[in-house]
């Protein structure tokens, strides 16, 4: 989409988000039946509190918005809108559904290419709302009206948020137009995809299991789902004329209850039974899709077993994906490049300050005795005493130290890239103060850690400017005191004190107001240097902004924003679960939602691929 499209999105999403916003406000208090329970809640419980005036709407995050917006559509009753608001809401989820990978299911390879049935089968792991298929199959109740609980993990939100309000309004005349108000179980029923790449979705709703062991009537309605599902599929009419593709979730495995592993084989035997039965079927393949690891193991290894190929595996398809590929163009095209490195990179790597298990596994005893459950927790915490607070803190000062290097090859790939620009059309920029730039060997005289670094202690109270010392002579005076295991400090004479007013110390990072950044000035003044340079000289400036977060905009995000918004630089940004979404509004910015690792590599290989002259 283009940028003037883009921007006329972010405008359409605002007017919709205000519309939804006032509309949800005139029905507060409306009780709203929850898909999950049962009960009934209302939005406050929902959306939290709504105010009168929408217009501070305008000043959320992009991502902010948008899931706002699909809470407000989630919870709205299936009731018209009017022209303009329906198009406001339409062009907006277009153009973020526009950004989301695309996979063709015409190129999943099937089970056995040779067999006259199994050479229509085909398993894929994936968004099924992310499908290019003739239709895909939605796991929905008896209602038929979508999931009314914002956010819920369950395929039926997943498919009419995608899909947008229009299929809401279509299930509820459908709904309305049966004799007892409600589909039947393994039945199906047909509504067109709407705004999603499917054409068609079919509409079935399984058995509901209470117990770990399915009747003989569950197993019937369950084959039901899926026989009714292919009838139908049938019966449509369909743009491709190379054959229909239809996409079946597992159907009733989730809160439905019945289980993953008894499900399978009647899910594909069922499929196979029908092929045996139509082999001049006009349908040309059918996807199991699962969305859990676990779910594809059990459907992988039951095709090893039908086919007695032990060593059965299926290549994965690479998706369509717009925004990585705007990104490849925007970094093969820049002639300078700046990287801001936030804790996503290296939580990539392992190193997630926000990891329960991480900080569970390494740091059990601190974790009893504090109630944290991450590293992150830990920054401000107010040990009982200073020997509790040197125990935890050398602990956690040696565990990042020696966190181990090169696997997964983030860093080294990162390294490899910024290799192919010469040293003054490059720099790097780090909210991270764990050293892992640094121990992978990037110049450190291209390099700023505004943040702070661990190998740095400070005085807390400053006593001068430059009370900063460096930390590992303190360390090696704790480590005969130090239990690593048990984050404990035995002696106080191991308790860091400021060599200059013997008051107390800690890591000299930006955890409060007493942080004292005198020894990164510098390289701030390097960063700065290295920005007036790009603009004197003119360059081509790509900001490749990995797993830079919320925690502290301020630093990285806000910066590479205001860098675009000002014509210096373009923008490539890195994230997950949001984190990587630019402004709509933004001109030459894209991001990319996946691991820093999978992009890193991508990028890396274009750059080569371009240097080398291969494309």
């Amino acid at each position: 989409m283009s940028t003037l499209s883009a921007a006329l999105a972010g405008k359409a999403l605002d007017h919709a988000l205000q519309s939804l916003w006032i509309e949800s406000k005139r029905r507060f208090g409306q009780p709203i039946p929850c898909h999950d329970c049962g009960r009934v809640h209302n939005d406050e419980q929902h959306l939290g509190e709504l105010t009168s005036d929408p217009s501070f709407l305008l000043d959320l995050e992009i991502h902010r918005k948008l899931t706002l917006l699909k809470e407000l559509l989630t919870v709205r009753y299936p009731q018209p809108m009017g022209d303009e608001l329906l198009n406001n809401v339409e062009l907006a989820l277009k153009h973020y559904n526009s950004l989301q990978p695309l996979t063709q299911a015409r190129s999943l390879p099937v089970i056995n290419v040779d067999d006259p049935i199994l050479g229509r089968l085909a398993l894929w792991k994936g968004d099924i709302t992310t499908l290019s298929a003739t239709a895909i199959v939605n796991a929905a109740n008896s209602a038929l009206l979508g999931c009314f609980r914002p956010q819920h993990p369950c395929i039926d939100n997943a498919i009419h948020s995608v899909a947008g309000p229009r299929l809401r309004l279509r299930c509820a005349e459908i709904v309305d137009s049966l004799p007892d108000g409600e589909a039947d179980t393994g039945g199906c029923l047909v509504t067109l995809g709407y705004l999603l790449p499917a054409e068609y979705v079919l509409h079935t709703v399984g058995p509901i299991v209470s117990d770990d062991q399915p009747n003989e009537e569950q197993k019937q309605d369950l084959q039901s789902c899926y026989r009714a599902c292919l009838e139908e599929a049938e019966k449509l009419q369909s743009i491709n004329t190379q054959g229909k593709t239809v996409a079946f979730c597992c159907i009733s495995t989730g809160m439905f209850g019945y289980p993953p592993a008894l499900a399978v084989p009647v899910a594909v035997s069922t499929v196979i039974g029908y092929f045996e039965a139509h082999p001049n079927s006009t349908i040309a393949k059918v996807i199991f899709n699962v969305f859990s690891s676990s779910d594809y193991d059990l459907y992988l290894d039951h095709f090893r077993s039908l086919t007695k190929n032990a060593q059965l595996s299926l290549p994965i398809p690479k998706p369509y994906y717009a925004p990585l590929e705007k990104a490849i163009s925007l970094i093969c095209s820049a002639d300078a490049l700046l990287i801001f490195g936030g804790a996503g990179l290296s939580a990539s790597c392992g190193l997630d300050y926000t990891s329960h298990r991480l900080f569970s596994t390494h740091f059990a005893a601190t974790a009893l005795r504090t109630g944290a459950r991450s590293l992150y927790e830990l920054f401000g915490y107010q040990f009982p005493t200073q020997r509790d607070k040197w125990g935890y803190y050398f602990s956690h000062l040696s565990f990042a130290s020696s966190w181990p290097l090169h696997n997964p090859p983030a860093y080294d790939n990162l390294k490899e890239l910024v290799s192919y620009f010469d040293d003054e059309d490059l720099f790097v920029r780090t909210s991270n103060a764990d050293g892992l730039f640094r121990r992978h060997g990037f110049d450190v005289n291209h390099l700023s850690t505004p943040q702070g670094d661990y190998t740095w202690l400070q005085c807390v109270e400053s006593c001068t400017e430059d009370s900063v010392f460096p930390m590992q002579p303190f360390l090696d005076v704790a480590r005969p005191y130090l239990d690593t295991s048990e984050q404990t400090l035995s002696s106080d004479d191991a308790i860091p004190k400021c060599p200059k007013c013997q008051g107390d110390m800690f890591m000299c990072v930006r955890a409060d107001s007493s942080f004292n950044d005198v020894r990164f000035r510098e390289g701030e003044r390097r960063f700065t240097k290295f920005l007036l340079s790009c603009r004197e000289r003119k360059r081509n400036l790509v900001v490749l902004e990995i797993g830079a977060g919320w925690n502290t905009p301020s630093v990285l995000r806000w910066v590479s924003e205001s860098l675009v918004e000002d014509k210096v630089a373009k923008l490539v940004r890195v994230g997950l679960k949001g984190s990587e979404m630019v402004s709509w509004s933004l001109e030459d910015a894209v991001g990319v939602e996946c691991d820093a690792n999978g992009v890193i590599e991508q990028l890396l290989k274009a750059k080569r691929d371009v240097t080398m002259g291969n494309v």
